[in-house]
């Protein structure tokens, strides 16, 4: 897959040398103009398989264009829309919760609850079904982290809501749980 910064992004040096060091088959380079004009003089930005990436700072950036290269579906993939193509990416800018490499959590943009987390792995996998024993370690680290999420509301707010939706209710097909608390907002 062919990574591209702009000669005017923020950080692209480092970012470039971590994925060349990290990747080192990677199509990285850095070019005059990549034609998305305005975000790269205001934020690391790099386009990855033709899709535009944008981060917080250069660490994020790199995160991001991690996650995309360890997908095993590419970013156009129609399954993988709204958390792999507009989350993950950085196409959507949302309040982050919690990150690691492996697992991204922020607040729900329009929340159910009062208090409303969207927790995700990096990796596309469709729902808590299509889960393979290869994903055993990366299905832990969903759990540790839920209930790391799932301690803070209940310390806060004395209760919490964890679940996942499958099937028809499962309008993103990308897993993800929503951890909750306080009153409702609206009608599920």
């Amino acid at each position: 897959m062919k990574v591209r910064f702009c000669d005017q992004n923020k950080g692209k040096g480092k970012v470039l040398r971590r994925l060349q060091e990290e990747h080192p088959g990677i199509d990285a380079k850095i070019k005059k103009c990549l034609g998305i004009c305005g975000p790269c003089a205001e934020q690391p930005v790099a386009l990855v398989g033709g899709k535009k990436v944008k981060g917080r700072d250069g660490d994020d950036l790199y995160r991001r264009i991690a996650a995309a290269l360890a997908s095993p579906r590419p970013m156009t993939d129609p399954a993988c829309d709204f958390y792999c193509g507009r989350i993950l990416t950085g196409q959507l800018s949302v309040p982050v919760y919690f990150e690691n490499d492996r697992v991204f959590a922020f607040h729900h943009t329009n929340p159910l609850w009062e208090n409303h987390v969207v927790l995700l792995p990096k990796k596309h996998i469709e729902s808590l079904l299509t889960l393979e024993e290869a994903d055993n370690d990366l299905l832990l680290e969903l759990m540790r982290t839920a209930r790391m999420i799932a301690g803070d509301f209940m310390a806060r707010f004395g209760a919490a809501r964890v679940y996942t939706n499958l099937g028809d209710y499962q309008s993103a097909k990308h897993l993800h749980w929503h951890i909750g608390a306080g009153p409702q907002l609206r009608p599920y």
